[in-house]
């Protein structure tokens, strides 16, 4: 949490660019995922993007109360048409794009930290789209 924490702190002067070197790989290895934001401007889609992740950031410290938050993202991108193997393009774009504006800093620990708090948060997702919310029990029950 740490090293992901820091590094956003980082990255908070240049969301803009992060969000719009994301897309732009996103797009480079699925131009097919470009249909998905047709209906909204990339600026306010970037802006979007970079909101959630600085709200998934500061909430690391109390993940449990994140958790319905991402199964109702993973709902909602399940009316988008988002399938199991988007989720596997948007992590290398979003490890990429990471990985460009972080340089050094990224190495090692950092990006390993990153990789695995984005394999929790697509599995919870992923559930969400399949079965609804998520909810943990004794959270928010």
């Amino acid at each position: 949490m740490k090293l992901i924490k820091e590094s956003w702190r980082v990255l908070a002067p240049k969301l803009g660019l992060l969000a719009k070197q994301f897309y732009a790989r996103l797009f480079d290895l699925d131009p097919g995922l470009e249909a998905f934001f047709s209906k909204i401007g990339m600026d306010q889609q970037g802006k979007k993007f970079t909101d959630t992740i600085t709200i998934v950031v500061k909430g690391l410290d109390h993940f449990e109360m994140l958790v319905p938050a991402i199964g109702q993202l993973g709902s909602r991108h399940e009316g988008y048409g988002v399938k199991d193997e988007h989720y596997v393009v948007v992590k290398e774009a979003l490890l990429g794009a990471l990985g460009s504006n972080l340089g050094d800093r990224f190495a090692g620990g950092t990006q390993e930290a990153w990789s695995i708090t984005y394999d929790v948060l697509a599995e919870i997702m992923k559930k969400g789209q399949q079965e609804g919310p998520v909810m943990i029990p004794g959270i928010g029950s």
